[in-house]
């Protein structure tokens, strides 16, 4: 009886679902129940034979997780570890940290498109300086930095307060013993630290990526591909082209239920490969 809502739950708005995007992934399908005709494997044969645009996007994807871990981790860390040293109000500055990850995904892409638009903020005070308006959305590298800025601001306090938990699980006798034995901060971080939160780490890797690679309404806000479509994550592309609501409104959304699916096959190889690597960080001792 207690778990009947999440059950049920579970099979109407997660296996339902999945069941009729397989389905309607073999047909042409554009909303209009007139014009839906079933074309078989077609969506699939011309998703990997023309659509190039939904492979680069994985290129896309793919960048965009490596700039933002490369970021976020180490960043995440740092504050983590000042923050569990003796500090006044590091309560406060954990919650500070925090607050970003309140703020929906979209509500960000409106607040860091007001600041870096041609018309934003930022261009608004360089004019005001003398200066010449600058293109931040110009080139797929400035416009990919500044997501990658926008979504470590919103994201990296999570893993902070990860961090910090991790962190407060390892024992002060060991760190005691190793300054008895005469080893200085660093190599008590590098031997002894790292070590020893190497399993949460990996949990954090891995919630890290997941919510990386399906970014979605953020990208659509803040840049919708710009420029000329070059910064699209996948989910983006596809919600962005063909979710009705987003996309034309003659978008062929039973190809989009097929790029949802093989994305979906992919990412779940992504997951099993990460999940192999991950079993190397646990019982490190």
């Amino acid at each position: 009886m207690l778990l009947s809502p999440q059950i049920i739950g579970f099979f109407v708005f997660t296996i339902y679902p999945i069941l009729w995007a397989i389905k309607m992934s073999l047909y042409y399908y554009n909303t209009i129940p007139l014009d839906t005709r079933f074309v078989g494997l077609q969506n699939y044969v011309t998703m990997f034979t023309e659509d190039k645009r939904y492979w680069e996007t994985w290129v896309t994807t793919l960048e965009f997780t490596l700039m933002k871990l490369i970021l976020e981790i180490p960043l995440a860390l740092f504050i983590a570890v000042i923050l569990k040293r003796k500090l006044k109000a590091k309560g406060f500055f954990r919650a500070v940290y925090f607050m970003p990850a309140l703020v929906g995904g979209a509500i960000v892409g409106v607040i860091f498109n007001n600041l870096f638009s041609y018309l934003g903020l930022i261009n608004a005070w360089i004019l005001e300086a003398g200066g010449t308006p600058i293109d931040w959305y110009g080139t797929k590298a400035k416009a990919l930095l500044f997501l990658v800025i926008a979504s470590t601001w919103t994201s990296f306090g999570t893993n902070v307060l990860y961090f910090v938990a991790a962190l407060s699980n390892v024992s002060e006798d060991i760190y005691e013993s190793a300054k008895i034995d005469g080893a200085n901060s660093w190599q008590i971080f590098i031997r002894m630290t790292m070590p020893m939160i190497l399993p949460t780490f990996g949990t954090i890797l891995l919630l890290a990526i997941n919510g990386t690679i399906h970014v979605n309404d953020f990208i659509i806000v803040m840049t919708n591909g710009a420029p000329a479509g070059k910064t699209y994550t996948v989910m983006s592309y596809i919600t962005g082209n063909y979710a009705p609501g987003f996309g034309a409104s003659t978008a062929n959304v039973g190809y989009g239920c097929a790029l949802s699916f093989v994305t979906s096959l992919l990412m779940c190889l992504f997951a099993i490969g990460y999940m192999q690597l991950k079993k190397k960080l646990e019982n490190i001792y």
